[in-house]
């Protein structure tokens, strides 16, 4: 009896262990957070059209970055910022002529729909009790930071008080539950919300020193050799115009050289 069990009990395991065999992805796609819905839209399409798996993690800029430095699967990255891939390619993660610039975004200045603030742009910030920022050690926590400067209002801030949160997702939810009077968040999250956030004024391209632009990455093998076909094709087809459409029904400006 002890044996017929032990037989069942195998061939149940084995079983399961076919059926995670038979959905394994075919390409693991690490994604900056504030790509997310854009990103499930294209990939979804892709697979229907293609019979590809992809597997989308869903990170900050420097999450990714930290968890590729690791070892974990990666094998197309879409990260934010010049910063993230050089780090990638000097590490010898990233193949230097596989990294292509795909998006670009705006900071803007947001409140809740529910709220009546005095603020009315990035000159008079200082009239809110508060502001839902992202982290320093995050792109948009830089580029944030880089405007407030440029625009001569990073002294006002620092003196209100300040909720440092993980990402733009983070600033609009914390906007949206009335944590913060405003928040500064990217305009493709914001127009994604538009029926419960109001943006108050988009921070001018002058205010910042480099565009806020989206790198596709085509990572390193673990065994040093270049990527397979599936991942080699899908990694060109995010720079094709029909991804391109897309990103652009989602309010992200397409990047032209």
């Amino acid at each position: 009896m002890k044996r017929l069990c032990c037989l069942f009990l195998t061939l149940i395991i084995f079983a399961t262990g076919c059926g995670k065999a038979e959905v394994e992805s075919d390409i693991n796609l690490y994604v900056d957070s504030s790509l997310l819905t854009v990103i499930n839209e294209i990939v979804e399409k892709y697979e229907e059209e293609s019979g590809v798996k992809i597997e989308v993690v869903s990170k900050t800029t420097g999450e990714i970055v930290k968890s590729v430095l690791k070892g974990e699967k990666c094998d197309i990255s879409f990260t934010l910022g010049n910063e993230a891939i050089a780090n990638l390619i000097k590490e010898g993660h990233l193949f230097k002529n596989y990294s292509v610039p795909i998006v670009e975004n705006e900071l803007v200045l947001i409140t809740s729909r529910n709220l009546n603030t005095s603020v009315s742009k990035f000159e008079n910030i200082r009239n809110a009790k508060n502001i839902a920022m992202s982290k320093e050690d995050e792109p948009l926590g830089q580029f944030t930071r880089e405007a407030l400067i440029n625009l001569g209002v990073f002294k006002d801030v620092i003196n209100m008080k300040v909720n440092e949160v993980k990402d733009s997702a983070s600033v609009l939810t914390s906007v949206i539950e009335g944590k913060s009077e405003v928040g500064i968040c990217f305009e493709s999250d914001a127009m994604e919300n538009i029926d419960k956030v109001r943006v108050i004024e988009k921070a001018p391209k002058s205010s910042l020193n480099s565009d806020i632009v989206y790198f596709a990455g085509l990572l390193v093998r673990e065994d040093g050799l270049e990527a397979n076909e599936n991942v080699k094709n899908f990694y060109k087809y995010l720079d094709t115009p029909e991804v391109a459409k897309t990103f652009s029904e989602h309010n992200f400006g397409i990047y032209i050289e």
